[in-house]
């Protein structure tokens, strides 16, 4: 669900249990009131499961091993030119280096994420800020 869908879900929710709150009854009518209360219960629970009362979404991407992300980059290298590999190879090492390890396989999981779209970038031709080397003019 697209964070505008749950925030919209959510709104609607607020702003139906406001008026609930804020209605004005002039007769106790016990059975509405309990009901209203069950209602707003119910909503409330659904609201919060976090994902609006739908099954967990089993397509959701699992954790990636060390050897997972090490086998991401290694693929990377698989090219028949030698220049492009050696390219790429420079490249590998920056992006290391940028995130303070020696080798890909020996960065923390918490930085795979981050470390994974510099790679989708590269891989669509694009060079990260601290790659560029600047020219002193």
């Amino acid at each position: 669900m697209s964070l505008e869908a749950m925030l919209a879900e959510n709104t609607a929710a607020l702003k139906a249990l406001t008026a609930v709150i804020t209605a004005k009854i002039d007769t106790v009518d016990v059975k509405r009131v309990a009901a209203s209360e069950v209602a707003i219960q119910e909503e409330a629970a659904r609201v919060t499961k976090g994902n609006s009362g739908k099954a967990p979404d089993k397509t959701a991407p699992k954790a990636m091993t060390a050897e997972q992300f090490a086998m991401t980059w290694a693929d990377y290298l698989k090219v028949d030119d030698d220049s492009e590999r050696a390219e790429r190879k420079g490249q590998i090492r920056k992006v290391a280096e940028h995130f303070g390890v020696k080798k890909m396989s020996e960065m923390d999981k918490s930085k795979y994420p981050a470390a994974l779209a510099i790679l989708k970038g590269l891989q669509a031709g694009e060079t990260p800020d601290f790659m560029v080397e600047e020219s002193v003019i």
